[in-house]
């Protein structure tokens, strides 16, 4: 039983149990037992209670051959059906465990013992569904029906909320941060970028400077102050055989001797400064190759997210 609203009312409902029906035999027409199990030797007609193979029974009288009264033997008015259905109600009643699980039997006015007896049920049953009811509806017609508690499903139901909005929170957190980081690393990325693009400029304007001194000062210093040493050697070679006595000869040799030392010190400045010349240009080669590998490691990063 309860209670549902209708056009702003609260009106009592009950379930709806049809009266029970007995169980008739077909061929007999007694209650109690099946046409299978039946032992008459003969199919009785249920209107005037003879043999139907005998004659026809479509117009026969109609007369109970439980009772005698005017009704055919399967009806409910009579009385023996009637005080057979009683007598099964009252042992059901003695005996509620017999009623098959989750069925409520109505019972009918005139086999009621008091007023509030209306139905019976197996009790056993009738506890566990107690138990496993999902709704509870009061009797009161000024009360609505109400579900029961359900607070911790709604509790569940909030920290679930509040773990997905603090998760939003947190992915969203997440992507604002790799966000700014990638955008620093752009950033950084373009400066070292640049950096690499002006040293290798400057290495390689450095690189010109050093061959074009390189070339003066070879042209200058060491060619023309040995293409001098040996002028000076021959013109005093060619003096020498004309001096007038030999004083003039020793000194054209002392000078002579001094030419070829200074020829020799300037040879071993050349030596020394080629091998620093050749020393610079491998510097220079491994800061090149070092940019070249600094850029190809940014390069091709920007190239695919471009």
């Amino acid at each position: 039983s309860g209670v549902i609203a209708l056009g702003g009312l609260l009106c009592e409902i009950d379930e709806y149990l049809p009266a029970p029906k007995i169980l008739i035999c077909t061929k007999c027409n007694c209650p109690g037992h099946t046409r299978k199990s039946c032992r008459l030797d003969y199919e009785r007609c249920r209107r005037c209670g003879n043999n139907r193979s005998n004659g026809d029974h479509k117009k026969c009288d109609i007369t109970c051959h439980h009772c005698g009264g005017e009704h055919q033997a399967n009806d409910y008015k009579c009385p023996i059906l009637l005080q057979f259905r009683r007598d099964l109600i009252q042992q059901l009643r003695e005996n509620p465990n017999r009623l098959p699980p989750h069925i409520q039997m109505f019972i009918p006015q005139d086999c009621r013992t008091q007023k509030s007896e209306r139905s019976l049920t197996n009790q056993n049953t009738n506890d566990n569904l107690k138990v496993q009811q999902n709704f509870t509806y009061a009797n009161s017609t000024s009360d609505w029906p109400y579900l029961k508690n359900l607070s911790n499903t709604y509790s569940c139901n909030i920290q679930l909320k509040e773990l997905q909005t603090e998760l939003d929170s947190l992915k969203l957190k997440y992507q604002l941060e790799t966000e700014k980081i990638n955008n620093k690393f752009q950033h950084l990325s373009n400066n070292i970028q640049k950096t690499c693009l002006l040293m290798q400029t400057q290495i390689n304007t450095q690189k010109e400077m050093i061959d074009t001194t390189t070339t003066v000062i070879k042209d200058l210093a060491f060619n023309m102050n040995t293409n001098v040493v040996n002028i000076l050697n021959n013109f005093i070679q060619l003096i020498s055989e004309i001096a007038p006595n030999d004083k003039a000869k020793n000194k054209l040799n002392m000078w002579h001797d001094h030419l070829k030392i200074q020829s020799q010190l300037i040879s071993e400045k050349q030596t020394s400064f080629n091998n620093h010349i050749d020393n610079l240009n491998k510097l220079w080669l491994k800061q090149s190759n070092n940019i070249v590998e600094l850029l190809d490691l940014y390069l091709p990063a920007n190239n695919n997210d471009q």
